[in-house]
């Protein structure tokens, strides 16, 4: 929807003065917000228009950090190159390849494909799947503690894709969260490793954070460390390769991929933990269950995807 201006006001006082009605699903930092909304300011312009003072957001002087309000009023003082101004075209929504499992009016649970961020890495920032379901579902603005990935329970790294679940209430993320922290949440993924496997078994290795990007099995004393249990079973094996079925009873980062590197068969395409080399990231989240936070009876979702791992050991399927 594009945003609907006002004429300008009369005043003396003003030389420029015009009045945004933000749009109803608007979210996200405010500077970022009216940088896509309007296309004839610069941002260095808006910047100073912020540090100044000359944005008021429903009648209060406004920060570019302050959270976009839906249909907020949005008055704009004496910005030199107003006169430019119109609203930006509005693009086409691209859902990127994201997709809607299963909702009620309490949880949701969406697909996410490899490559694709869980949650903006940057305030503002777009194509990610918290932006994107935010787009579909405006009324989970503001549930949780993340402002720029309303309602996101947990997270995947950007390579592997499969379900991420999120809450469309505060009540739900909070019960949701509680089950996270308690373990009784139903994680399972399948995931393509180099290396011939037979049988199960469970790795129980704490893994701690070696640097800003890599985690480390079994660490040093001097390493902080977190207890991580990971079970695995073989689904289906091949000459050089073997598709596991995996299951997290706790969630420490990049546990799976640090724990099957440890295991000595790390996962394929995963260049940081030692995987021989592939198109994608061998890691798909393929089942969550949980109570489900309104009945409390147990929900369980599994994923419609996941193929291109499978397809990733050949013979597998």
């Amino acid at each position: 929807m594009c945003p609907r201006l006002k004429a300008p006001s009369s005043r003396a006082s003003t030389k420029h003065e015009r009045t945004l009605i933000l749009p109803p699903e608007s979210a996200g930092r405010l500077d970022a917000t009216l940088s896509r909304l309007l296309s004839g300011v610069s941002r260095r312009r808006l910047k100073a228009a912020f540090k100044e003072g000359r944005i008021l957001q429903d009648g209060r002087a406004a920060r570019g950090s302050d959270s976009a309000i839906p249909e907020a009023h949005v008055r704009m003082l004496d910005l030199p190159d107003s006169g430019a101004w119109s609203p930006a075209p509005e693009p086409e929504p691209d859902n990127l390849g994201i997709e809607v499992v299963y909702q009620d009016s309490t949880i949701v649970v969406a697909e996410k494909p490899a490559g694709v961020p869980s949650h903006p890495r940057d305030p503002g920032e777009g194509g990610s799947v918290a932006e994107i379901l935010l787009r579909m579902l405006p009324d989970m603005h503001g549930v949780g503690d993340h402002p720029d990935a309303p309602g996101l329970c947990h997270r995947l790294d950007v390579d592997t894709s499969g379900l991420l679940l999120f809450a469309r209430t505060n009540e739900a993320f909070q019960a949701i969260r509680r089950q996270f922290r308690e373990h009784s949440i139903d994680k399972r993924y399948v995931a393509a490793v180099g290396g011939v496997l037979e049988g199960y078994g469970t790795i129980d290795v704490r893994i701690g954070r070696q640097s800003k990007r890599r985690m480390i099995a079994n660490p040093p004393a001097n390493i902080r460390a977190w207890p991580a249990r990971t079970k695995w079973k073989v689904r289906a094996a091949a000459d050089r390769s073997t598709l596991l079925d995996v299951t997290l009873e706790t969630g420490v980062t990049h546990q799976v991929r640090v724990h099957l590197a440890w295991l000595g068969h790390p996962v394929m395409g995963d260049a940081r933990y030692g995987g021989v080399p592939a198109p994608r990231l061998g890691l798909h989240a393929c089942r969550l269950g949980l109570r489900h936070p309104s009945t409390n009876e147990w929900v369980t979702v599994e994923s419609r995807r996941g193929e291109e791992v499978a397809d990733m050991v050949v013979g597998a399927r």
